[in-house]
């Protein structure tokens, strides 16, 4: 997902990093004109927070 956020939407790692899940999805419907969930499914979604895990903020 940062790749896509810093690739084809342009975002900066902190823009990325900062946004919340709706600004992320509003950003890629307003570039590509397609729904996140066409991109994105829930399964996909579901398997990388399996993989990532929320984890204590550094702030």
């Amino acid at each position: 997902m940062l790749g896509f956020a810093t690739g084809v939407l342009g975002w900066s790692p902190e823009a990325f990093w900062r946004s919340t899940w709706p600004e992320l999805e509003a950003a890629i419907e307003g570039r590509t004109g397609k729904r996140f969930k066409d991109i994105i499914t829930p399964a996909r979604a579901a398997e990388i927070a399996r993989y990532h895990p929320p984890t204590k903020s550094i702030r």
